[in-house]
């Protein structure tokens, strides 16, 4: 028996108080491993135990000959900063429809409260689904991170399934290939509700019509439907918009690992108005930071 701690570090770990709203309003980070308070990097710390243990024990013998390693390895994970700076002159409100919303008088230094819950609502929503890309199909370079399906496509180890164009037709068929491919091991030992599809919205729309095709209905004995969502094996299927439309991954969500960092120390975003003599222009600031990393490839099955 021996231990291989070669090529390993150690990097401490905090746990904070408070959260990136901005970030966790996707609906991804609902359904991976969420590692916060990343300032820069962090170690993700892998083992597994190597060669096989059981040993023919002949009679008579009383040797002693240890066998096996635990192999003790990381994956780094790396977030990188992105800002939010945002604002709008007030006197672009007093020629529309929106002026009668403004306080009287000449002197604009307030924005009305109902514009500024709709703008906080739209900045959210267009945040949320530009992170949401970035996690899934970002592509490694001074300014962007690698996401999940880049890093499964570059790693040899993920289990990859050639993919085709999905259509009502043969997307049944497909996701058997997929839960095909996926390890025994990871079937076995990933506990309920673990184990996830991550699907485009095209991809759960052609479920959904495959499933209410009469044709199917043997086929169909596989898949659940219902106001809970869509099941196939009595796994969940989590349909994403920043997914691209032919590619699927199936995987346990605690292997896929999300890092991010906090906005400031007291809130999630800085509003309200310029300083004189800019007071007639509303701002929002905001900075995050965010990287993703899969801890295992190899337990991953990337349909792409």
């Amino acid at each position: 028996m021996a231990i291989d701690i070669t090529n390993t570090t150690y990097c401490p770990t905090r746990q904070p108080d408070f959260f990136t709203k901005l970030m966790f309003s996707n609906k991804t980070s609902e359904n991976v491993n969420i590692i916060p308070n990343v300032k820069y990097k962090t170690i993700l710390n892998t083992s597994e135990i190597t060669d096989d243990l059981l040993q023919f024990d002949g009679l008579g013998s009383c040797g002693w000959t240890p066998q096996g390693d635990v192999k003790f390895s990381e994956r780094e994970l790396e977030v990188k900063p992105y800002k939010i700076n945002f604002e709008e002159c007030l006197k672009t409100f007093e020629t529309k429809w929106m002026g009668e919303l403004l306080k009287p008088g000449a002197n604009l230094d307030e924005m009305p409260t109902e514009i500024e819950d709709q703008v906080m609502y739209l900045l959210g929503k267009k945040v949320s689904k530009e992170i949401e890309s970035k996690i899934w199909n970002g592509v490694a370079s001074t300014s962007e991170i690698d996401g999940y399906i880049t890093i499964l496509d570059n790693d040899a180890s993920t289990n990859k399934v050639a993919g085709v164009t999905l259509t009502k037709a043969n997307v049944l068929g497909e996701f058997e290939k997929i839960y095909m491919a996926q390890t025994d091991d990871v079937l076995g030992a990933s506990e309920d509700g673990e184990l996830k599809f991550y699907v485009s919205k095209k991809v759960e729309k052609l479920i959904k019509l495959a499933l209410a095709d009469k044709s199917n209905q043997v086929i169909a004995a596989n898949w659940l439907s219902d106001a809970n969502g869509i099941t196939y094996m009595g796994y969940e299927v989590i349909a994403l918009t920043a997914i691209p439309a032919n590619t699927i991954v199936f995987a346990n969500w605690h292997n896929l690992v999300y890092g991010t960092d906090l906005i400031s120390d007291e809130t999630e975003l800085r509003t309200g108005m310029k300083a004189a003599p800019e007071d007639d222009e509303y701002f929002v600031k905001g900075r995050l930071k965010l990287g993703v990393q899969v801890a295992f490839p190899d337990e991953v099955v990337l349909y792409n």
